[in-house]
């Protein structure tokens, strides 16, 4: 399964046929039925590519061509899945709650939230004061985190899916940590 935030596609076969190609067609499927049909005159080419771009609104397809030679033998080829998903992402930080001190005996500290897609979720990352780490899950994540140093840190997370989309990170928590006090 492909898995892309492009509507537009550029669906390609290779083919060649010793006889001489007559035409392509390309057909296209989602859950609800044929969604494209489209055959293209080869006009006896002994070996041709074939590239039909067509743009298609967010779904799981599955799609493949057929090729007849000069002679009327077909060939169809293998069965593809596509998967577009232009919807970004969300996620959101429970754990700690802005402004939150933690001290020493707390350290390390697990930072949670949640996370949600539309398809499906690749991965959240967290932005600790200009330090991008990966957390572990994906639509409930943890980050067990230790700070080096007292101070104020800024946190934030991004969701990221397989199609590409990635969040634009709307929340920022600040973090007192204190090493060396509790």
């Amino acid at each position: 399964n492909t898995y892309t935030n492009v509507t537009s596609q550029n669906f390609t076969a290779n083919a060649s046929d010793s006889l001489g190609l007559g035409n392509a067609t390309l057909y296209i499927y989602n859950q609800t039925g044929l969604v494209n049909q489209t055959t293209v005159n080869l006009g006896g080419a002994l070996q041709a590519t074939v590239g039909i771009v067509v743009t298609l609104v967010d779904g799981v397809y599955s799609w493949f061509y057929t090729f007849f030679d000069l002679a009327g033998n077909l060939f169809t080829t293998g069965n593809w899945t596509l998967t577009i998903d232009s919807v970004v992402p969300t996620s959101s930080i429970t754990n700690p709650t802005n402004n939150l001190a933690i001290g020493k005996n707390s350290i390390p500290y697990t930072i949670a939230g949640t996370a949600n897609d539309d398809v499906l979720l690749n991965n959240v990352k967290l932005n600790i004061s200009n330090t991008i780490v990966t957390a572990a899950g994906t639509t409930i994540w943890s980050y067990s985190w230790t700070p080096a140093t007292d101070g104020t840190y800024a946190l934030s997370s991004t969701a990221y899916d397989e199609a590409g989309n990635k969040e634009t990170a709307i929340e920022y928590i600040s973090v007192n940590a204190y090493v060396t006090s509790t």
